[in-house]
This record gives structure tokens, sequence and C-alpha cells, in this order.
């Protein structure tokens, strides 16, 4: 295996410019920095910006891969394979699984699975003895054909906090950092009901120009809290210059396309692989 060397927030730009040359669908310059060098919440990346480079985590004992991208003047040239090899070495003695998911690693996910159009990223997945195991969708939305933004629903700030913490301990706590880093960037909207916070809706956070995550209590029929929320953040979204958002990681279709007339624009598949054991992978 190609002894790839560990690369550091000082290669970023070098990284950053690797996936526009080889992603469909590019990270922000300075989202995918955050994602894989915040020092809050780092990544392993290995590699060469120059061939191609692969990032791995570990979150609540389970292994990602969060990112693996090569540059096409480098494909079927053996780089993706010895990438993905010292991606499994890193993972192989991470967490109590013993597998490695690609893609989902919520809350600071780049991607919920593999693009579909990636085509030779599936084969090489597959050709690994890597599993498709669920997938994800995205779904887009025209900000200049929106509904009007009914209100009812409130930008959350500092004094928020610590309503929003209990709310999320009690029913979204996978969701939770995600929604902080929304609520501490000034991009969450939160709705109220008798009971106190009913929902809440992020936008920009891992990744601007995206919409999530959102959620809430059981809604209460009738009330159309999550139009409120979901609205409130794409006029918020338009007022700051876009013509478009990309909502992440859909669950409710129905909802989106009602509320927002949003439509599927992308679908992900989800891998997994068990590992071997350290000592028998060698």
């Amino acid at each position: 295996m190609e002894p790839f060397e560990t690369v550091s927030a000082p290669d970023g730009p070098a990284v950053a410019d690797l996936c526009r040359r080889a992603s469909p669908d590019p990270p922000p310059h300075e989202d995918l920095l955050a994602s894989l060098f915040d020092p809050s919440r780092p990544a392993l990346v290995r590699g060469d910006p120059g061939r191609g480079v692969v990032a791995t985590v570990e979150r609540n004992g389970q292994g990602y891969l969060r990112l693996l991208v090569v540059d096409p003047a480098w494909r079927r040239r053996g780089v993706g394979s010895a990438l993905l090899e010292a991606a499994e070495a890193d993972l192989a003695g991470v967490g109590t699984s013993g597998t490695v998911v690609v893609g989902t690693d919520a809350p600071d996910f780049l991607y919920p699975g593999v693009d579909s159009r990636q085509t030779d990223m599936l084969c090489l997945l597959e050709k690994h003895g890597y599993e498709r195991v669920s997938f994800n969708f995205n779904m887009a939305v025209d900000l200049t054909r929106l509904p009007p933004d009914p209100g009812g629903a409130e930008l959350g700030g500092e004094s928020d906090r610590a309503e929003l913490e209990a709310f999320l301990e009690r029913r979204w706590p996978m969701w939770a950092d995600e929604a902080l880093r929304g609520l501490d960037k000034g991009r969450l909207l939160l709705a109220r009901d008798g009971e106190g916070v009913a929902g809440f809706c992020a936008w920009d956070v891992n990744w601007a120009g995206k919409l999530g995550p959102m959620a809430g209590r059981t809604w209460a029929r009738g009330q159309g809290v999550g139009r409120k929320l979901v609205l409130g953040a794409l006029h918020r979204m338009r007022a700051g210059g876009r013509e478009e958002a990309e909502i992440v990681w859909v669950a409710p279709l129905r909802f989106y396309a009602k509320a927002a007339g949003a439509v599927v624009n992308r679908v992900f598949f989800v891998y997994r692989k068990r590992l071997r054991p350290r000592e028998q992978s060698r």
C-alpha cells in the first residue's frame, strides 16, 4: 500500500483546487476547509492534492469516509484504490462497529452518500467490496418563485441557546451540533407554540446554499409550523442574493414539494463495508 502522507490545513487550497477539477459538485472553498481542517472537528486527510486525497472521521464509534477524490488525469491508475486502502487502514482500529460508511457522517458531512452521477466512484467502491445499503436525495428550490413568507418563525440568538439545547437533547440529538452551529452563524429559525420550541430550520451551516437540518416536535396538524420554518429560511436565503437553494438529505419529499415547489435533483447511494480486524488486514 502506498504510504500517503497526512494533509494539513496549509494544503487546504490545493485540496479545494483538486475538488474543483474532479467533482461535479465541489464544496465552496471555505466550507471544505472547515469540514476537513477545523480543529474542533477535524478529519484525518491523506494523499497528494496533485493526484487525490481521502478524508476519514470517527463519530460515536462508527468510522466514515467523508471524502475521496482523484484528479481526472490520475484515474484508472490505481490511485483511488490506494487511497481507499489507506482510509480503511486508518479506520480498522476505530470504534466498535467494525464497519466503514461512505458519507452520511452527520452533523459534519459533506455529502449524504455517493452522488449517483459519479460512476467511477461507485465502481471503485463495489470493486473493493462495499455494499450499497440505502439511498438519500436532495431537492432543488427556485428561490425566484417562492410562495410568500407566512411569518411565524424567528431568528434564533444566544438567548435561545439553553432552550434549544434542551429541545435538541430530548428530540434530535443527532442534529444538535449542526443546529447549534447554525445558531452561532445566525442561520437558524425557531418556531414556538404553547409548549415552547416546536421546531427549527437551519441553512448555510456546513455548505453555503444548502438548507438543513430541519426538525421539530410532532408537528401539530393544521398549524403549519414546518411550512413557516422552511419558507422563512428560504426567503432569507433569497434575501442574501441567491436564486437557487438545495435541501439536503430529504426525508419528507411531499412536504417540501408542496411547501416550496422543491423538486428532486440528486440521488446519493450509501455504501458500507465491514473491515477485517487490524491484525488480519496486512
